[in-house]
């Protein structure tokens, strides 16, 4: 990392004196032309009340600067209460919502000014929604969304359905929620498909009326998938609609152990025999069901991932040998600088060294400016299309060749040029982009150069109106690709079309192009771990497969039309690199089926197969996600377009991930990685949380504020660095570092434990523990800070003020963090979708708890399992967001009174979790998040004073198990599984026992409990107690698994 590129170049912000951002300066450099440095200002207007009224961006700043009717990145209007009432976006267009009194949606309108209207239930009953209209200019009004709610029937009740969303109508046709387990969870979902002629409109009054849609076999397009949960809501077996079962095992952590699939009509196949973590939840190693293995290896300081490894081990079938080894390095912020794989040879060709090494330069933004690799030398300039592979998988030293592509970004960090340079084979080409001047919007420069052009290529809501000159897209009143035409003909055109549920989700894809005078027709049905794709050929079916999907392992089983080249019910391993993009295909007796290497914006560089007609079956490829006939990426929310480096529309959650709404992670595709569409997640921070990209496994897109405050815990306080200063005064502090530190937790948690010792009630305990997290938070802050202004120059006094005043302004915020974050949720569920809303919540809760990274990971994870069970039981957006913050309160918390412990940051976060879900009101939800981390932290304490008296946390009995570790690499410590599950019954328990209480207000049984319970975390309790606890959630288990017996 050159120095000089980074020198002086802080970033300012200027503030009010309200202490609002008004400004942020920064300095940009590229590496080519160090001495040159650019300045770029971000400015900012507030309401008299504080509210953001217009934001720019640098470059629209310029631009408004020269024209006043130049549009700010974003303009809103709020309310009263500061809820959004008006939004208007440069990239996105106008729009609007009226809520009403209790905060509900009632009326939308888009800038496709398309309306909305919200519909619920009366004011003497519970106020859930009912039905969602649409209206879009000159066209008829439309029922689009229908909710039906459960009564209270018995069978009802057997099904736990009680309360409950069990139909919804929508977009792509009904989805019926026909049992839940006792946490919540869905045990049967049946998904109902309208035929591919009718558009929803869900007229009448009655479930009969609307059925009268589903014209034709209606058994053909219904499908029902199984599920099966232990107490912890943690899924056991998942059975989809064709019949194929799979089954999941987990460790005493909850995390995956092992996994198998059944098909309907075979044996059950091993798909993962084996995993083992680190202490930081990070992938160390696993053990496929066709004998792979992978080992993960991580630097020590860091932890971010150094080597990736994919082998047959030496006693393997096929024979040994390592199939993949990716070496990562890095800069010192965390940014990829190289990967090499050692699994591939060096080759010699036209007086090249052609390496398998992939290097990566960044600016002073950390955007990409440069990418080397290597990429197949017969390869053109085509910018859509995929290439063709290279039979058989080992090749000649003549078909690979070096290149390189250089990257060129305006001041609104839009993509503006890609320059392509292969000299060995002569493929150089280069890719313009024209920038509209006056928002972020752009398409290729065939298009047009003109800049004031651009705009007609779009509509209102920033959505692309052409793929490629000729090539339409259409949407549909939900700003939803929902049509492509590559070809347009007077007759039958070639096409795709789409169809989404309400959550934007594709379930159906039809892809249809006339072949000489011979119509084709593909179909696909996405399911829960299924997706049903058939062939016609005319009016003939030609192929029906049905595609398994078990994390990073996919199973195809014809049911009729299997090539001849591919055995049957075929099972196909994907091992990914860094970014999640599939690298190597390998079947069931660990011989490669296929190997790719993508350029970093996307596209396929190099790609080698086994034989063609296995190549026409791979479907998923960069960054794990779908490729299109259209060469188009599927993310999920959105499409993204690899060959201009940018979304094809604006981002549907508004500025949530940066001002420019078409840029991909920042500009930073080699570490970001975006699992939906919504919001990019850098990789540096996703190895400090665990390695979880490799083989399939991956985190949930959150998009949390980007604070600048650090995330400090009790563990950070007194972790002192003077392994350089061998002077008397430096020995000194060597030993009184860790003194200091180990007197500063012993002291802590006896003062914790005879704080909560003389609570008497359950509110005073919780207040007790606020209080806790606030001295946590403040001095932490205080401690960041003094390390700031110890290097300042500032006089002592002047010193202490502003250290004690940061410290105290940020113990009031830990005191707070729930009101605080409540609030901010609330916001939150007006502006955003329903999951982007509950993880930006997660965040803020962890965050204004004082959690760390690692429990904000954890937090994340946990909303992301939570979230879908409260959608499906129809739970409203701003329950969803509030939710989200409790989760994250509970995990910050525990994060920041017990050391950053994520094992019980986790237990709180799932015990917050499971509140929301057995919650009858938002009212009752308000405050779960405190009392699942104070009833985790009570676990904690009680769990330790039990292993101590059973004699677990001995010299002795610690010296054996810590033996015992190192053989078998296993963490089998008797003390913390003592303490984990103590903190377990304790927040669980205690957190349904406070929900139910405040619920049923006659519920005297609960309240009687509630108010017997011990305050001073007795382990006498918990022993006394373990039995019946069990006994619970073995008879909720059975009542699962007799449901449909």
């Amino acid at each position: 990392m050159s120095q000089t590129l980074y020198s002086k170049t802080p970033s300012v912000v200027v503030m009010d004196n309200r202490g609002l951002n008004v400004r942020t300066v920064q300095y940009y450099r590229h590496p080519d032309t160090v001495d040159l440095t650019d300045e770029r200002i971000s400015f900012s207007q507030y309401t008299l009340a504080g509210f953001p009224e217009r934001i720019f961006s640098p470059r629209q700043y310029d631009l408004w600067q020269r024209d006043n009717s130049i549009k700010p990145d974003r303009a809103s209007i709020q309310s009263l209460g500061g809820i959004a009432l008006r939004t208007e976006g440069a990239d996105d267009g106008v729009a609007a919502a009226l809520n009403d009194i209790a905060g509900r949606p009632v009326i939308s309108v888009d800038a496709m000014g398309v309306k909305r209207r919200y519909l619920y239930e009366e004011n003497h009953l519970a106020g859930r929604l009912l039905s969602i209209t649409e209206q879009a200019p000159d066209q008829e009004l439309s029922v689009i969304e229908r909710f039906v709610w459960s009564g209270n029937s018995e069978q009802e009740k057997a099904y736990n359905l009680v309360g409950t969303c069990v139909s919804r109508y929508d977009t792509a046709g009904c989805e019926e929620c026909q049992s839940v387990s006792l946490l919540g969870s869905p045990l049967r979902i049946t998904r109902q498909l309208l035929p591919d002629d009718i558009e929803a409109d869900w007229q009448g009054n009655t479930p009969n009326d609307w059925n009268t849609s589903f014209s034709g076999n209606v058994s053909e397009n219904s499908f029902t998938t199984y599920m099966t949960t232990d107490v912890t809501g943690a899924l056991l077996t998942q059975t989809d609609a064709m019949g194929n079962q799979q089954r999941y095992e987990y460790d005493r952590a909850g995390q995956l152990k092992s996994n198998w699939l059944t098909p309907a009509q075979g044996e059950e196949k091993n798909i993962i025999s084996s995993l083992t973590y680190s202490a930081a939840g990070q992938i160390l190693t696993q053990k496929d069901g066709n004998g792979i293995l992978t080992t993960n290896l991580y630097e020590q300081k860091t932890q971010r991932l150094s080597e990736s490894r994919v082998e047959r081990p030496s006693n393997h079938l096929s024979g040994a040998a390592i199939l993949q080894n990716f070496h990562y390095k890095y800069d010192p912020v965390g940014n990829v600088v190289s990967v090499y794989d050692h699994a591939q040879a060096v080759r010699y060709w036209r007086n090249q060294k052609i390496s398998p090494e992939s290097q990566y330069t960044y600016d002073s933004f950390y955007q990409l400016i440069s990418a080397t690799g290597r990429e197949m030398s017969a390869l053109s300039g085509s910018i859509s299309s995929l290439p063709s592979p290279l039979i058989p998988v080992s090749n000649g030293d003549d078909v690979y060749t070096n290149y390189i592509r250089h990257y060129t970004y305006d001041r609104g960090n839009n993509l503006t040029q890609i320059q392509h340079n292969a000299s060995g084979s002569g493929n150089n080409h280069v890719t313009s982009l024209t920038v509209s001047s006056r928002n972020n919007r752009a398409v290729l420069s065939t298009f047009t150069t003109d800049p004031e052009q651009v705009d007609t290529w779009f509509d209102a809501g920033g959505h692309q109106t052409s793929l490629l000159p000729g090539q339409k897209l259409g949407y549909n009143q939900r700003g939803e690709l929902s049509r492509v035409t590559p070809v347009s003909r007077d007759t039958e055109m070639d096409e795709e079309w789409y169809r989404y549920n309400e959550d934007s989700q594709r379930l159906v894809k039809v892809s249809q192009h006339l072949n000489g005078n011979t119509q084709r027709k593909a179909r696909t049905v996405y399911l829960p771990g299924l997706e049903l794709r058939t062939m016609f050929r005319g009016n003939t079916l030609n192929e029906e497969l049905h595609i398994i999907t078990v994390g990073h392992v996919r199973l195809l089983h014809w049911v009729s039309g299997q090539p001849a080249e591919i055995k049957g019910d075929q099972l196909r391993y994907s091992y990914s690199n860094f970014t999640g993009s599939s690298a190597m295909e390998v079947d069931e007796f660990g011989k490669v089926i296929s190997q790719e290497e993508y350029y970093p914006y996307g596209g396929t560089s190099i790609w080698t197969v086994r034989n063609q007609t296995e190549a026409a079956y791979k479907f998923h490829r960069y960054s794990g996600k779908e490729r299109d006939a259209t060469g188009l990426y599927y993310y999920g929310l959105r499409y993204y377009q690899p060959w201009a480096g940018r979304w094809l529309s604006a981002d549907p959650g508004g500025i949530i991930d940066g001002l420019n709404m078409f840029s991909m992670v920042h500009n930073n595709p080699v570490n970001g990685t975006d699992s939906d569409g919504g919001a990019s997640l850098m990789s540096n921070v996703i190895t400090l949380i665990g390695g979880l990209f490799n083989n399939g496994f991956s985190l949930p897109s959150f998009s949390g504020p980007s604070f600048s405050w650090p995330s400090l815990s009790l563990t950070s306080l007194f972790d002192f660095d003077f392994s350089f200063d061998f002077s008397p005064v430096g020995a000194v502090k060597k030993i009184a570092g860790p003194a200091v530190k180990f007197v500063y937790k012993k002291a802590y948690k006896k003062l914790l434990n005879y704080a909560l010792s003389k609570a008497k009630t359950e509110q005073q305990k919780r207040n007790i523990i606020r209080g806790f997290r606030g001295v946590s938070v403040g001095v932490g802050v205080a401690v960041a800070i003094a390390g700031v202004v110890s290097s300042a120059g500032l006089a002592i006094p002047v010193a202490v003020g502003v250290v004690a005043a940061g410290g105290a302004i940020a113990g009031a915020i830990g005191v707070f963090a729930g009101p605080i974050s409540r609030s901010l949720s609330k916001v939150y569920a007006k502006l955003f979708r329903g999951r982007t809303a509950a993880h930006l919540s997660t965040a803020t809760g962890n965050f204004m708890a004082g959690g760390s990274v690692g429990s904000a990971a954890v937090a994340h994870g946990v909303t992301s399992m939570n979230d879908p069970v409260l959608k499906r039981q129809g739970r409203t957006g701003e329950y969803r967001s509030v939710a989200g913050v409790e989760v994250g309160i509970a995990s910050g918390t525990v994060s920041a009174v017990l050391n950053d412990d994520l094992v019980k940051s986790g237990i709180a976060a799932s015990a917050a979790a499971m509140g929301s879900q057995v919650s009858e009101s938002q009212k009752t939800l308000e405050g779960v998040g405190d009392v699942a981390a104070t009833a985790a932290i009570e676990g904690a304490l009680a769990g330790r004073k039990l292993a101590k008296a059973l004699g677990l946390r001995s010299l002795a009995a610690r010296a054996t198990e810590t033996v015992a570790e190192v053989a078998t690499n296993v963490d089998i410590s008797s003390a913390s599984l003592v303490e984990n599950s103590s903190t377990a019954i304790y927040a669980h328990g205690k957190t349904f026992l406070h929900v139910r209480t405040e619920d049923t207000n006659n519920f005297e049984a609960f309240r009687n409990i509630e108010e017997t319970l011990p305050a001073d975390g007795d382990a006498g309790w918990l022993s006394g107690t373990l039995e019946n606890v069990w006994g619970w959630f073995s008879w909720s288990r059975n009542q699962n698994q007799e449901s449909f017996a």
